[in-house]
């Protein structure tokens, strides 16, 4: 857990060193360290590390990046969106289909007692 590495004195000295913004590192941990893995491997480990060094300046590419990324976000919660008003439209649609059976069968039974009063009379 990288929380528990970045409060090993010796490693944040030695991020200092390496001039790493370990405050940075640990706020950000989750987003560069994506995956729930028990373990990491030392080098990719090492490169998310380097990314918050301070002499890294965000480059056009980056912002590209993240402008790639959340524009793939935002389609697939747009999606999600549209399934789940899919959804209720389709619970809303069996709702009426219901009611439409229940009318029809009011509907029965109305003519049903209309053909047996004018039987009656």
């Amino acid at each position: 857990d990288i929380h528990s590495i970045m409060v090993n004195p010796e490693m944040v000295r030695m991020l200092a060193e390496l001039e790493v913004d370990v405050e940075a590192c640990i706020h950000y941990a989750d987003v560069v360290l994506e995956h729930d893995y028990d373990e990491y491997d030392i080098s990719v480990f090492v490169d998310a590390l380097m990314q918050f060094r301070s002499a890294n300046n965000a480059t056009v590419k980056d912002l590209a990046a993240i402008r790639k990324d959340t524009a793939e976000i935002r389609k697939t919660l747009a999606s999600f969106e549209n399934f789940v008003a899919m959804r209720k439209d389709t619970s809303d649609l069996r709702k009426a289909l219901s009611s439409m059976g229940n009318l029809e069968a009011i509907r029965k039974d109305t003519a049903d007692i209309r053909r047996r009063l004018t039987t009656v009379f």
